[in-house]
């Protein structure tokens, strides 16, 4: 509500009378934004990833261990008032959220519909790598975040010669393969005893699927057989752990 103040001074000394200018507070008119209307950049946006599962990747070396966590990824749009979802375990999103920019800091709100209301997560910028959403940090990475945290860098195979996984999902050196996907979500799928990852070529589309291991600084490929394998579905229902097709040394 805009308010014009005036302030009058008055005061007879000798019959003559004097009073102030008028002095506004705010200019006639100005309007007051409804923070959950304001739309504006969000100079954090982009693919933020638990803290938490990063470390426990860094310790165990396996997606398939650390996937059962609570508040695990967010995709953070580029202005306020988008629609995003915070991601459980890699796999469920929960309720739809905006992010609204409150006086100088940023917070989550619940979306309803065409309603924004409910308090969903305070927002705290650390670093422009890290955030604070909620009781949580998160590490700012992209969607091939295990490339990026987990398999990217130099290898050596048997022969000695160079491997290069590279952070956005390409790789050199491993023969006929050009490009790399770890798995990162095991929910739906049949338990195999190892991680799994598919290779593609640039020449064809088809996929091959493998599994690894890593045994300290090795990283063990395994071909991948199965038991029971659905050609309606083109689905392995019972996969199982094969032979080695690749060992890689990592170089530091």
């Amino acid at each position: 509500m805009t308010r014009l103040t005036v302030v009058l001074l008055a005061s007879s000394i000798l019959f003559a009378c004097n009073s102030t200018k008028p002095k506004p507070s705010e200019p006639i008119g100005s309007p007051i934004t409804d923070f959950k209307t304001q739309d504006t950049v969000v100079p954090f946006a982009g693919f933020w990833i638990n803290e938490t599962y990063v470390n426990n990747i860094n310790r165990t070396k396996s997606p398939r261990k650390c996937q059962n966590l609570m508040e695990s990824c967010i995709t953070i749009p580029g202005r306020t008032l988008q629609p995003t979802s915070m991601v459980s375990g890699f796999h469920e999103g929960a309720g739809e959220m905006v992010v609204v920019k409150k006086d100088n800091t940023f917070q989550f709100y619940y979306k309803y519909d065409d309603t924004i209301r409910d308090l969903a997560y305070d927002i705290k910028v650390i670093s422009a790598e890290k955030l604070k959403i909620g009781k949580n940090t998160f590490i700012k990475t992209n969607e091939t975040f295990l490339a990026d945290i987990l398999l990217s860098g130099e290898y050596q195979d048997a022969l000695g010669n160079t491997v290069q996984f590279s952070k956005d999902g390409h790789v050199t050196g491993l023969g006929k393969y050009a490009v790399y996907e770890p798995w990162y979500d095991y929910v739906t799928e049949p338990e195999v005893d190892a991680d799994q990852i598919d290779f593609g070529r640039y020449d064809v589309k088809s996929i091959a699927h493998f599994a690894y291991r890593f045994k300290q600084d090795t990283l063990l490929i395994y071909n991948l057989n199965c038991l029971d394998y659905d050609s309606s579905a083109n689905y392995c229902n019972q996969p199982a752990l094969g032979d080695i097709k690749f060992k890689l040394i990592r170089k530091h």
